[in-house]
């Protein structure tokens, strides 16, 4: 079989057929593919009723300085919420180089000139950072960075589900990027797959049945960090069109 390049992407995937164990895709430049299974990693599209969000609507800046000389391995500054979701992170880098990053949730969005980024920094709840940083020399632009929610589709809910599909990573659940947590989960679904692909290969339709033992292991690997991170997320105002995703973000932390 082909496979699209990186480039190209996929456009549609269309499940197979009754009777049929081949699943079709057509590529963003027009080639047509087929094959048995088909994984599916980026999630940008969200099937509303299979949804739990965390509506984070999180905006970072990042930006590199060259500082004066501390013995530090690095320093965080948590945001107190729910009075101010402005956080910030300050690493080290090579050449006595630090990256300086800062964040806040929905209007609270930190500006991407020096004077706004410093004047930012002074406003965390406390004023490290902006000691460190405020006679450091910038060496580029501010990069900004944007994460509207956290996402996890329920696709164990929808029966029967196409056969040689089977969505993974993002596609399966998008955590908030600043708890770190994406990586890692993916990697354990990664193991999971591995493990189901050695076992479903001594059956005699090794694909007919993975889908579903996937997402029952899956939702084991996933209940718990997104627990820490939708409930962290709660901890902030929200737009009041996101009721409907706390809602369903609560409500799906209990349910087996």
């Amino acid at each position: 079989m082909g496979w699209p390049s990186r480039q190209s992407g996929l456009r549609t995937v269309m499940a197979a057929s009754r009777g049929s164990k081949q699943i079709s895709a057509s590529t963003r430049r027009g080639a047509e593919i087929s094959a048995s299974v088909c994984f599916t990693l980026l999630g940008k599209r969200r099937p509303r009723r299979l949804l739990s969000g965390s509506t984070s609507d999180m905006r970072q800046r990042s930006s590199l300085s060259h500082r004066t000389s501390v013995d530090w391995k690095g320093v965080r500054t948590f945001a107190q919420s729910p009075q101010s979701s402005r956080a910030g992170l300050m690493l080290p880098l090579e050449g006595n180089c630090w990256m300086l990053t800062l964040g806040g949730r929905c209007a609270d969005k930190p500006p991407g000139d020096r004077d706004g980024f410093l004047a930012y920094a002074q406003q965390l709840r406390t004023p490290t950072i902006y000691n460190a940083v405020r006679g450091a020399r910038q060496l580029g632009e501010a990069v900004r960075f944007g994460f509207p929610a956290s996402v996890w589709r329920h696709f164990e809910q929808v029966e029967p589900f196409p056969r040689g599909l089977l969505p993974i990573g993002d596609a399966l659940c998008r955590f908030n990027p600043i708890y770190g947590q994406g990586m890692s989960v993916a990697a354990q679904q990664a193991l999971l797959l591995q493990q189901l692909l050695r076992r479903q290969v001594q059956e005699p339709e090794p694909l007919a049945a993975l889908a579903p033992a996937f997402f029952a292991g899956a939702y084991g690997l996933i209940e718990t960090p997104w627990a820490q991170a939708a409930v962290a997320d709660v901890r902030f105002p929200r737009p009041k069109d996101s009721a409907h995703l706390i809602s369903r973000e609560v409500s799906s932390s209990g349910r087996r």
